[in-house]
């Protein structure tokens, strides 16, 4: 009998633990089980007017629907520069910026100073989502309307292991995961860019290695609710 009490002893003590540390992630580290509730759900943002005597008033909405391993990224956007392609991308953790945060005073937010609020970029809301890399030349386009719909579906653990890969190169634009953070949505930003080439910018509206000015003029941005 005493055998079996301490044998039931064990097994109570094992499953106390296990409902106190949470789940086991792939790499072996316990993962608290609000951790991983807080991964699932429909998370939205309205999208608001950034630059607005550049870009017009810019608006539109951001929803991503994580069901299991499923994550579905829907936005939608009115009244954006049409026949050119718009970078779209969820950011890391701060605040949407506003003309307090123009730094050098010349009347715009540009992307610098913009990341300076949102932090850099996590996921491009490109043709592969589950990739920082994979399509990143594949954003959506405005029609004639002014708006455009971008739908995109991808998977959970394939975005939060693509993320805890190593950035190729040193960037001033993207950033990834630390090691024990996992992939939350809820207080990261949306973050929309582009204006037409036509607009002619000052040459103090600052870019990042690679882009034009127009291309990473911020136009809109929200932060993700849950």
């Amino acid at each position: 009998m005493s055998m079996i009490l301490h044998f039931l002893t064990v097994f109570i003590f094992a499953s106390l633990s296990l409902l106190i540390t949470g789940c086991v992630g792939e790499d072996g580290s316990s993962v608290p089980p609000q951790q991983e509730e807080e991964q699932q759900g429909v998370f939205r943002t309205i999208l608001n007017s950034m630059n607005s005597d550049v870009a017009g008033p810019t608006i539109g909405t951001a929803t991503i629907d994580v069901a299991e391993d499923v994550v579905t990224v829907d936005v939608n956007m009115t009244s954006v520069g049409s026949s050119m392609s718009h970078g779209q991308y969820i950011m890391g953790f701060g605040k949407c910026p506003t003309i307090e945060d123009d730094t050098n005073g010349d009347g715009y937010i540009d992307i610098v100073e913009s990341i300076a609020t949102t932090s850099k970029a996590l996921i491009p809301l490109d043709g592969d989502i589950n990739s920082q890399v994979g399509g990143i030349t594949d954003f959506p386009s405005a029609d004639a309307t002014f708006s455009y719909n971008y739908q995109k579906t991808g998977s959970l653990a394939a975005m939060d292991a693509d993320l805890h890969l190593p950035l190729p190169a040193p960037s001033d634009f993207i950033e990834k995961l630390s090691e024990t953070e996992r992939l939350t949505f809820t207080g990261r930003h949306v973050l929309i860019l582009g204006v037409p080439s036509s607009i002619v910018l000052p040459s103090t509206v600052a870019t990042v290695q690679g882009f034009n000015r127009n291309t990473t003029l911020p136009v809109a941005c929200g932060e993700l609710v849950r």
